[in-house]
């Protein structure tokens, strides 16, 4: 179609309206991208799958909602390349979406009266399997969860033993008849990712210790 008469049309405009009905960007980036055609059998074909879709949304709507763009961890994958926490998430939930959309098809529905949309959900991957797997293993974008590995759960376990041994050792500290006199406040901080006492500055070459941070009125040691 001539670009002059799509103009007159205003087509730009119905493709923003229609776009807003998208529920994903992609979604939305498809529908700005559309174009007019000429060609009678491909139009004929829209047709009948745009009655298709329209049937299946009258019948029932699916429950979606807005996928990330994962065009890049995709590539990641292909180069054999480590992905980010938040990376494995937004692809599970890909994955997540493909198996809502084929539940939503193929159950109790004859498929023989949508054969052009069941051209889409059939060519729609879905792994049960793998997003059990990281639904297991990864809490959120920043955060795996100690049943990810048997590996990870003892690290964490050595790791949470340490931390109750200093923060014993700094209680110990706090409560000495030695050094209580030095301690600003009877808390255990933390400073630099580190825990740390906060002494009074006159006691502060008393004290042993690197400091993490200074304020007016107390330097923050490591004891």
């Amino acid at each position: 179609m001539n670009l002059k008469y799509i103009e007159k049309l205003e087509y730009s405009n119905i493709l923003e309206i229609l776009s807003h009905y998208c529920i994903t960007d992609s979604g939305k980036q498809l529908c700005l991208e559309l174009i007019p055609s000429s060609n009678k059998e491909k139009v004929f074909h829209l047709l009948q799958e745009t009655n298709e879709a329209l049937k299946l949304i009258v019948q029932n709507k699916p429950s979606i909602t807005n996928i990330s763009n994962i065009d890049y961890s995709l590539k990641m994958l292909e180069s054999n390349t480590i992905l980010t926490l938040k990376s494995i998430l937004e692809l599970t939930h890909v994955l997540k979406m493909a198996l809502v959309l084929k539940d939503y098809f193929y159950f109790e529905r004859d498929i023989n009266e949508f054969p052009i949309t069941d051209s889409y959900f059939s060519r729609l991957y879905a792994n049960p399997s793998i997003v059990k797997t990281v639904e297991k293993c990864i809490i959120d974008e920043n955060t795996l969860s100690d049943s990810a590995s048997s590996k990870l759960l003892s690290i964490r376990k050595e790791e949470r033993k340490l931390e109750e041994t200093i923060k014993e050792k700094l209680n110990h500290f706090l409560h000495s008849s030695t050094y209580s006199k030095y301690v600003q406040e009877n808390v255990i901080t933390i400073r630099n990712n580190r825990y740390v006492i906060p002494i009074k500055e006159e006691y502060r070459t008393m004290v042993k210790g690197f400091v993490h941070d200074i304020s007016a009125s107390r330097f923050y040691c490591i004891c």
